[in-house]
C-alpha cells in the first residue's frame, strides 16, 4: 500500500508537468523517443500505472480547462471519472477496474449529478479524439476504391465505437508515444467501420448526385431535343412552305409559260391559216380570170355519167395550192402496207371519205397503222407555181383544198413530217409564223413538204375537197369523184409553168450584178433558188481558205453564170460578216458601260459563230471555251464557223472560214496524204488572220456583258 501511495504522490507531482507538454502540443521528439525507449522496457503493471496517470491528467486538465464553467467538485468528478485501473488488451479492448481491482463495462460507469458539465467534458474529449482519427479514416477511405481493400475492410470492421474513457486513453497514449499493435489493430478496425460508412454514404450521395446530375442532363438534353425538334418542324415546314411556295411559283410559271407558248403557238396558227387561206387558189377567183379572158386559163366542161364537169385548164395562172394525194399509199411506190385496202375503198368509193367521225371509229382499222388504216388527220402539201410548183405527192387523185377552218392547221414540215394519223386532238405546233416562206423558199424542200390538218370537225364532219388536181390529163377517178363532191378539176399545164419559171429566172439572174448590197443579192437569190432549176443547179460556196471549189468540166452557160454568183455571194457575206461584227461589238461594249443587256444584231438573226482552234485544243464560241481534242488531227487545221439568217430572210447562211497555210502535222498530212501540193497551193489564211481578232473581241465583249445577266439571277435568286 505504502508503495501505491507513494507512486501516487510522484504521480501527482509529475501530472502538472505532463500535461503541459500535451495540452501545447509541443513535445520535444528527443522526449518521445526517450519515452519510446523506455517504454519497450516498462512492466504491465508500471504501464497500468502511465495509463492511470495519463487519466488522472486528463481530467485534471479538463477540469482547469472549465473553470467558471460550473465545472463538478472533485468528489464530483470523483464520481463521474473514479480512479480506474484502464488495461488494454491485446485485442485492444480496454477493461476498467476500480479502486478495488474489480472489472467494469464502460455502460456501468456511475453517471454525473451535474449534466451539462459532464456533457461538455465528454464533448471535448469525442471531439479530440474524432479529430486525432480523422487521418486515420481518411486514409483507409482513401483505399477502399479498390476491391480487395473494401472487401478486407468489410471483413476486418469493428462496428462498436470506443468509450469516452477509452478515447481519452488513447488520445493520452498518443501524445506519450505509446503504441501497441492490438490496440493500432483494433483503432484501424473500428476506423474501418467509419471509414465504409462515409465511404457508402459519400457514395450514396455522390450516386445520387450523378443521378440528379443524369437527370437534370436528361431533362437538358430532353429540352434540347425537344427545341431541336421543335426547331426542325419550324425549319421542316418552312421548307415545306418554301418548297410548296417555290413549286407553285414553278407550276404557275410553268402554267403561264405553257398559256403563253399555247397562246403564241395559236397566235401564230392564226397568222399561218389566215395566210395560207390568202394565197390559196379558189374557184370563184378562177371564174372570176376566166370572165377577164385571161389567156393563162381556160374553162370547158367534161361529161361523165351525165353530170357535167367544170375543168379549169391552167396554163401559166399564178397559183398556191393545198393538196392530198389520196393513192400515196401505192403499193408500187411504197413498201409498208400501211393504209393500202383504205386508199384503195376510197378510190373506188368517195363516200368512204366522207364518212363522219363516228362512223369511221366504228371500223376496226380506225387509230391503227395496218393495211385498214384511218386516222383523224389529213396529210397535205402546200405548192406555190412560181416557187416550189414540183412540191407534192404525185398520184392519180389529188384533192385540192381552197382554205382551211380555223384551229386546222397542227404542224407544217419542210419534208415528210412523219407524223400520226391520230393527232387530230392535239395542240399545234406552229411556231414560226413564217413558215410558208420557208417551205417554199429557197431553204425549201425540192420534194414534198408536209401540212397536217385536222381531218374532221368539232362536230365529227370529214373535210371535203374543194377540186380534183390533175396533171395534164383527166382520168376516169378523177370525174367520178369531181361528181360525187360536186366540185371542179383543175388541170395544170405543167409545160406552160416551166416556160414562164425560166424566163422568171433569167430575168433574176441577170438583175444581179456588183453593185447589189448583200441585203439586195440575198432577196434575188431567195426569189431565184425557189425555183427548181435553179434550186438543183445551185451550189452555195461555204468555205474559204482550204479546198478552193471550181466548177467541174462540162457544165453549160446557166452552171457558170450561177458560179459567179456564187463567187459573189461570197464575198458580199464575208464583208457583211466583217461589218455586222465591228457594228455589234459597238454596241454590246456600249451597253456594258451602260449596265444593260446588249440587244440583238439588228441586220441579222441567229448569229452562231465556233472558233476551232487546233494547236491548243479549244472549242470557243460567244458564251465559253471548252476543251476538245477531236479537231487535233492530222490535216486539220484552224477554222471559224459562221451561220446566220437575214433579218426578214429564211435561208440559212453558213461560212467556214480556215487558217489554210497552217495545217497541224503538215509533214504527217502530206505522207499520209491528207494533203497534197495543190491543197497547200489553194491555202489562204488572210481572212483568217482578218476575222479571227474581230471575232475574238466579239467573244470578249459578249461574255462581259453576260455578266450583268448573271448578275441580276443571283440578286433575283
Amino acid at each position: 500500500m505504502k508503495n501505491i501511495e507513494a507512486q501516487n504522490r510522484d504521480t501527482k507531482i509529475r501530472t502538472n508537468n505532463y500535461w503541459d507538454e500535451l495540452s501545447s502540443q509541443k513535445m520535444d521528439l528527443d522526449t518521445k523517443e526517450e519515452l519510446n525507449q523506455k517504454d519497450k522496457f516498462k512492466t504491465i503493471e508500471e504501464k497500468q500505472d502511465d495509463l492511470l496517470e495519463a487519466a488522472n491528467r486528463v481530467r485534471e486538465a479538463y477540469q482547469e480547462k472549465d473553470k467558471g464553467e460550473a465545472l463538478p467538485s472533485a468528489n464530483e468528478t470523483q464520481k463521474i471519472t473514479p480512479d480506474l485501473t484502464t488495461l488494454e488488451t491485446k485485442s485492444g479492448d480496454f477493461e476498467h477496474k476500480d479502486n478495488g481491482n474489480h472489472f467494469l463495462s464502460e455502460t456501468k460507469q456511475p453517471e454525473t449529478t451535474d449534466q451539462k458539465s459532464s456533457l461538455t467534458w465528454m464533448k471535448k474529449i469525442s471531439e479530440n479524439y474524432d479529430k486525432q482519427e480523422r487521418p486515420r479514416i481518411d486514409k483507409i477511405k482513401a483505399g477502399l476504391s479498390d476491391y480487395k481493400m473494401m472487401n478486407e475492410a468489410r471483413r476486418k470492421q469493428v462496428s462498436t465505437r470506443p468509450g469516452l474513457f477509452k478515447q481519452a486513453t488513447r488520445f493520452v497514449m498518443d501524445k506519450l508515444g505509446i503504441k501497441t499493435s492490438g490496440s493500432e489493430e483494433r483503432r484501424n478496425r473500428e476506423a474501418m467501420h467509419i471509414a465504409l460508412i462515409e465511404y457508402h454514404e459519400e457514395e450514396l450521395l455522390r450516386q445520387k448526385e450523378w443521378e440528379e446530375k443524369q437527370k437534370i442532363e436528361a431533362a437538358q438534353q430532353k429540352e434540347r431535343e425537344a427545341r431541336k425538334a421543335a426547331q426542325e418542324r419550324i425549319e421542316k415546314a418552312q421548307k415545306e412552305q418554301e418548297e410548296l411556295e417555290r413549286e407553285m411559283r414553278t407550276a404557275r410559271d410553268i402554267a403561264e409559260q405553257n398559256k403563253r407558248n399555247r397562246f403564241e403557238k395559236q397566235r401564230i396558227q392564226e397568222i399561218v391559216e389566215q395566210d395560207l387561206n390568202s394565197r390559196l387558189l379558189k374557184v370563184e377567183d378562177l371564174e372570176t380570170e376566166v370572165f377577164s379572158n385571161n389567156p393563162e386559163i381556160q374553162k370547158h366542161e367534161m361529161v361523165f355519167e351525165g353530170s357535167e364537169i367544170p375543168v379549169y385548164d391552167l396554163k401559166g395562172l399564178p397559183f398556191a395550192i393545198l393538196s392530198h394525194t389520196v393513192d400515196y399509199r401505192n403499193v408500187d411506190k411504197l413498201i409498208d402496207e400501211i393504209g393500202q385496202n383504205t386508199y384503195r375503198e376510197v378510190m373506188k368509193n368517195p363516200g368512204v371519205w366522207n364518212e363522219r367521225q363516228d362512223k369511221a371509229m366504228e371500223t376496226s382499222g380506225f387509230g391503227t397503222r395496218n393495211e385498214n388504216a384511218r386516222g383523224d388527220t389529213i396529210s397535205t402539201s402546200f405548192r406555190d407555181s412560181e416557187k416550189n410548183i414540183d412540191s407534192y405527192v404525185p398520184g392519180e387523185l389529188i384533192y385540192g383544198f381552197e382554205q382551211v377552218r380555223a384551229d386546222s392547221i397542227i404542224s407544217i414540215s419542210n419534208g415528210d413530217g412523219g407524223t400520226s394519223n391520230m393527232a387530230g386532238r392535239g395542240e399545234t405546233s406552229l411556231s414560226d409564223p413564217n413558215i410558208l416562206d420557208q417551205i417554199t423558199g429557197a431553204d425549201g424542200t425540192s420534194n414534198y413538204n408536209e401540212v397536217l390538218l385536222r381531218r374532221y370537225s368539232e362536230n365529227g364532219i370529214p373535210k371535203s375537197p374543194d377540186y380534183i388536181i390533175t396533171n395534164g390529163t383527166v382520168s376516169e377517178t378523177a370525174l367520178k369523184h369531181a361528181k360525187f363532191f360536186n366540185i371542179p378539176i383543175i388541170n395544170i399545164d405543167r409545160a406552160a409553168y416551166e416556160k414562164k419559171m425560166e424566163k422568171h429566172g433569167e430575168e433574176l439572174l441577170n438583175s444581179i450584178n456588183e453593185k447589189d448590197n448583200y441585203l439586195e443579192l440575198d432577196q434575188k437569190l431567195t426569189d431565184l433558188l425557189s425555183i427548181p432549176e435553179y434550186k438543183k443547179r445551185w451550189h452555195s460556196l461555204n468555205s474559204i481558205g482550204r479546198k478552193v471549189e471550181t466548177l467541174p468540166y462540162g457544165l453549160g452557160a446557166l452552171d457558170e453564170r450561177l458560179f459567179e454568183v456564187s463567187k459573189l455571194e461570197q464575198q458580199k457575206r464575208l464583208d457583211l460578216i466583217e461589218d455586222v461584227l465591228e457594228n455589234y461589238i459597238s454596241e454590246i461594249e456600249q451597253a456594258t458601260r451602260e449596265n444593260k443587256l446588249a440587244p440583238k444584231p439588228d441586220q441579222i438573226k441567229d448569229l452562231k459563230i465556233v472558233v476551232s482552234d487546233v494547236w491548243r485544243q479549244l472549242r470557243s464560241t460567244e458564251k465559253s471555251d471548252a476543251h476538245n481534242d477531236s479537231q487535233s488531227e492530222v490535216g486539220n487545221c484552224n477554222s471559224i464557223e459562221i451561220s446566220f439568217k437575214m433579218k426578214d430572210g429564211s435561208r440559212i447562211l453558213k461560212t467556214d472560214i480556215y487558217d489554210g497555210e497552217n495545217i497541224f502535222k503538215l509533214d504527217q498530212a502530206i505522207k499520209s496524204s491528207h494533203i497534197n501540193a495543190v491543197n497547200l497551193k489553194q491555202a489562204d489564211s488572210s481572212f483568217y488572220h482578218q476575222l479571227e481578232p474581230l471575232v475574238r473581241r466579239y467573244f470578249e465583249a459578249y461574255r462581259e456583258n453576260q455578266k450583268i445577266n448573271r448578275e441580276r439571277l443571283i440578286t433575283l435568286g
